[in-house]
């Protein structure tokens, strides 16, 4: 090792997944709540923090499970962007793409945007702009 490199710490990045979901020319986004604390108020594809031990690809369909109750088939890697400074943390966001033909969403989660509910995200189809509720763009 140099010793310019003897005192210098290692960087370290979080692992987090986004995965777009695709039916026709319709893509699955989620809005987040107005008081979250990334992103308030704006869409973005179902994702989250790869966990300890998880591989990115099992990382993004655990997050399309538990944000939309979604079962993809094939995930396909589309990009990894390594981000610094969101909240002081570096991340490499790993971006996924799936193809679904006619998905079934469940209910979003109480906890997503509390105090609102959205009948209409039962289907691909028939997604509101509903603030608790993902929808497709056209």
């Amino acid at each position: 090792m140099s010793e310019a490199r003897a005192g210098a710490t290692r960087h370290s990045a979080r692992l987090a997944t986004v995965a777009l979901v695709r039916s026709g020319s319709r893509v699955l986004l989620l809005r987040h709540p107005p008081g979250s604390d990334r992103f308030a108020g704006r869409w973005n594809g179902i994702g989250g923090h790869v966990e300890a031990g998880e591989g990115v690809r099992a990382a993004a369909r655990r997050e399309l499970r538990e944000e939309a109750g979604l079962e993809v088939g094939a995930l396909r890697l589309r990009g990894v962007v390594h981000e610094t400074g969101l909240h002081g943390h570096a991340y490499v966001v790993f971006f996924f793409v799936a193809d679904v033909a006619s998905p079934r969403l469940a209910p979003p989660r109480a906890s997503s945007s509390p105090g609102t509910s959205s009948p209409g995200c039962a289907s691909f189809p028939s997604w509101t702009t509903s603030t608790s509720c993902s929808r497709p763009c056209s």
